[in-house]
């Protein structure tokens, strides 16, 4: 796996993956974290960009080392996949609930418009992070790694099958005037669609994320159609960002 860091600042850092090689790692290295691990392997499946944003001590160290255990090998010419991890603010306290954040809603406009409106609409996913409950870590069980990589080895399988002779082989870069092509919804979560993108303000990027992301994780499920679960599954990975939506409480 050859990893590109740019440190841009004390709690940002970009890793860029040209070449996605199978490597050591597993999800036990991750305390914890279910909608986290969920999110490595969609991404990983769909060569998703992802945004992963939070405490300093909420797990993110360990995001890179179990991502070489599921990551997708992928030697076409272009695809890039990248991964970004930042605080959720500037101060670095919001999303800990012991800790008082003592940023003003001003600074945390501020501080999520250095990505730039550009730079972010480029991350498809956006998940918080915040330090998983003592208790909760004893109870926990660990899927296998082996069958992780099974489901996301067929949805990379899936997707290759489908994209057969066009520029494009994954999910994540499937271009914006083709999506109703591969991402064909049923009457209701087309109605859910049309309701949630009024509800959130969504714009059409934000809009091509979900459906991108809908349609891998319908892949990992082995379904050709998309349903109403697959949706709001996708809806949840996208909204961060958006409309000063940077944490669960705001």
């Amino acid at each position: 796996m050859a990893i590109y860091p740019n440190r841009t600042s004390q709690k940002t850092n970009y890793i860029t993956y040209k070449r996605l090689e199978r490597a050591l790692g597993d999800f036990s290295e991750i305390p914890g974290h279910p909608i986290l691990k969920r999110a490595l392997e969609i991404c990983s499946a769909g060569l998703h960009n992802l945004l992963l944003f939070g405490p300093p001590d909420s797990g993110i160290d360990q995001v890179f080392r179990s991502l070489k255990g599921i990551a997708r090998t992928d030697n076409e010419v272009g695809q890039v996949q990248h991964i970004l991890t930042a605080g959720a603010c500037p101060c670095g306290n919001l999303g800990i609930d012991f800790k008082i954040c003592r940023c003003s809603q001003y600074d945390l406009r501020r501080y999520w418009k250095r990505f730039g409106g550009v730079d972010l609409v480029r991350f498809d996913m956006r998940v918080p992070l915040i330090p998983p409950e003592s208790p909760l870590l004893l109870l926990v069980k660990h899927e296998s790694m082996k069958s992780i990589r099974k489901r996301v080895n067929n949805a990379m399988t899936i997707q290759k099958t489908r994209f057969t002779g066009k520029p494009y082989s994954c999910n994540a870069r499937i271009p914006a005037g083709v999506l109703k092509d591969y991402c064909r919804l049923d009457d209701e979560t087309r109605a859910l669609f049309t309701e949630t993108v009024r509800l959130l303000s969504l714009s059409p990027q934000a809009c091509h994320s979900i459906l991108k992301i809908t349609r891998t994780i319908a892949d990992l499920h082995d379904c050709l159609n998309i349903g109403r679960d697959h949706f709001l599954e996708a809806v949840y990975y996208r909204r961060y960002g958006d409309r000063d939506i940077f944490w669960n409480e705001i």
